[in-house]
């Protein structure tokens, strides 16, 4: 029986993670203003299962393109590519960690307060997403 290389199983890991949280993910609420939709989104029990299987994913494709970066003959160009897709991912891990734990700031954002852990997820967002999809 052949054996199938870790980095393979850990990308078909990822989508399959990916498969279960994404669904998952709560819904805006679009008929609300955007903080009173992100916290129906957030207090929904949707909320944690979701994004840690995202999370997952994130990691398991890290984990991948690391085993297949460290095995894989490339040239300079798709090693230095290769480099590239590391590091989204391993933004991508942290921003979905933020983007997990921002259920913590629930009750600050409903105060009206300042939401450290939801900013900053918001932001890394804007700037992770766009250099993982690349």
């Amino acid at each position: 029986m052949p054996r199938i290389p870790f980095w393979r199983a850990a990308f078909f890991l990822s989508g399959v993670a990916m498969m279960l949280g994404g669904p998952r993910h709560p819904s805006p609420h679009l008929d609300l203003p955007f903080h009173d939709s992100l916290g129906r989104m957030m207090e929904d029990p949707e909320w944690i299962p979701s994004h840690l299987f995202i999370l997952l994913s994130w990691v398991l494709l890290l984990l991948g393109l690391a085993l297949w970066h460290r095995r894989a003959e490339l040239d300079p160009r798709a090693r230095w590519w290769s480099r590239f897709a590391l590091a989204a991912a391993g933004l991508a891990v942290v921003e979905m960690s933020l983007h997990a734990a921002a259920v913590l700031d629930l009750d600050r954002l409903r105060a009206g307060a300042a939401t450290p852990i939801l900013s900053t997820h918001l932001f890394l967002t804007a700037v992770v997403n766009p250099l993982l999809g690349l």
